[in-house]
């Protein structure tokens, strides 16, 4: 079976549930672990922007 959504990762595998996540995306490292502890799910600190679906190291 194919799939005709853009994006769509992979076409052999066809959710009808799927969300496109593609696009700008707030990033920031937790190397401390914090991010619970903080609530960032609450209050994101904006500290990068990504490009999804490509990698922090991309230029945007």
């Amino acid at each position: 079976m194919k799939c005709y959504i853009k994006d769509y990762p992979r076409p052999q595998f066809v959710r009808k549930e799927w969300q496109n996540l593609n696009g700008k995306w707030n990033f920031v490292f937790d190397d401390n672990d914090e991010g619970e502890i903080k609530k960032y799910f609450k209050d994101f600190p904006i500290n990068k922007k990504i490009i999804v679906p490509f990698t922090y190291e991309s230029i945007s």
